[in-house]
């Protein structure tokens, strides 16, 4: 039986394989719906083109399809332990290399790709707090 942490790990999959078509629908429910919706629609829309939201869904992406295996793994009922050990010591080394510069550029590159550059939206923010507010 699928647990909470089973389930948000395809629901974390899910979002980040749909996200296009999600900000579809999103826009759809924008343009064309009641004023309850269209807020909740924005909010979650919103939420698909931030940097940081899309970085950290694509970093938990990446760990969950990671730690799905292991999960299956241990929750066998013909359980071999030194099976199990093995899948958990490549678990770890496997997050061990997630913590790379090189995983790192991955992941962040990825989320640019799909949002508005990080660099240049820092810069414009920290123009906007060096106008006067006058």
């Amino acid at each position: 039986a699928p647990t909470c942490w089973n389930l948000i790990s395809r629901i974390v999959s899910t979002v980040a394989l749909n996200r296009e078509s999600l900000i579809d629908t999103f826009t759809r429910i924008i343009d064309h719906d009641d004023d309850e919706s269209i807020r909740t629609a924005d909010g979650l829309k919103t939420k698909l083109e931030d940097f940081e939201f899309m970085f950290l869904l694509f970093t938990c992406e990446q760990i969950f399809s990671q730690t799905d295996v292991v999960f299956d793994v241990l929750q066998t009922k013909a359980m071999d332990v030194s099976f199990c050990k093995r899948s958990v010591e490549r678990l770890m080394d496997t997050m061990e290399e997630l913590k790379s510069e090189e995983a790192f550029e991955r992941i962040f590159n990825r989320a640019a790709d799909v949002t508005e550059d990080p660099e240049l939206r820092h810069r414009r923010k920290r123009r906007q707090g060096n106008e006067d507010p006058r």
